[in-house]
């Protein structure tokens, strides 16, 4: 039996082409977003600005990455969660349970997380998953 374990996580290179790509499909379709790269512990690497979000994006696209983590999903599929009737879960361990984070994986594992705030959630969702295929696994 094994006392440790090792675990992969994002360096700030990989970081560094997650982020680029996620604002470059947002620069392309014109969007004001803010993104966060986390790594594996949740903890940002990179949060950039793209245009002009409104001021609490910052914060919540590092809430989403975190939650991405904590919760080991894309924060999608909490917030369809919620909206499908589990209201309770708004109360546990300070997520932030809105579309736009998503996890980056790569060789199966998952390395770190993309969170975006900014735009309507299925943009949200669509830049950070932008962002998280830089690194994604082949199809």
């Amino acid at each position: 039996m094994h006392a440790t374990t090792t675990l992969t996580s994002l360096t700030r290179q990989g970081a560094d082409r997650v982020m680029a790509a996620a604002e470059a499909y947002a620069a392309e379709h014109g969007y004001g977003v803010a993104i966060c790269v986390a790594d594996r512990s949740g903890t940002p690497i990179l949060v950039h600005r793209v245009g002009d979000p409104m001021p609490a994006s910052v914060a919540i696209a590092i809430g989403k990455a975190e939650s991405t983590l904590r919760f080991a999903r894309p924060t999608g599929a909490l917030e369809d969660m919620i909206n499908g009737g589990r209201a309770a879960f708004v109360g546990t361990a300070d997520g932030t349970p809105l579309r736009g984070g998503i996890p980056v994986t790569v060789d199966g594992a998952v390395v770190g997380a993309v969170g975006v705030s900014g735009l309507t959630p299925d943009k949200d969702e669509d830049v950070a998953r932008a962002g998280a295929q830089a690194l994604a696994d082949p199809a």
